[in-house]
């Protein structure tokens, strides 16, 4: 696993949005390498900006949470639309229905 972690950094460090996803979860989860939430979130921002739906995603999380980043439910709420309309994400678009429900990000909307 840590050798894994080495080649997903090395491949993350020239650019490439799916390794930098990998070398993310690695961080978030602590498999092979240190758990380090805040840089798991720098990668999975670096990622979303070159349009990757599961960074997207995951970086929606992690706002949603406030994990590697300050708790910021709209900005995550944007991103999981984000990912719904480009991608058409079911995840994106569960997370969205679940944030209209609650109240999450936004004013509670059952009719949305």
């Amino acid at each position: 696993q840590e050798v894994a972690v080495r080649m997903f950094r090395r491949a993350a460090e020239l650019g490439m949005p799916d390794a930098q996803v990998l070398l993310a979860l690695n961080l978030e989860s602590g498999v092979g390498c240190d758990k380090d939430e805040r840089e798991a979130f720098e990668w999975y921002n670096k990622a979303a900006a070159m349009g990757t739906s599961d960074a997207i995603y995951l970086l929606a999380r992690c706002q949603l949470d406030g994990r590697g980043t300050t708790k910021d439910p709209p900005a995550a709420l944007t991103r999981f639309t984000d990912g719904a309309n480009r991608f058409h994400d079911q995840r994106a678009m569960l997370q969205l229905g679940m944030c209209c429900q609650f109240g999450i990000g936004r004013e509670r909307d059952l009719g949305a």
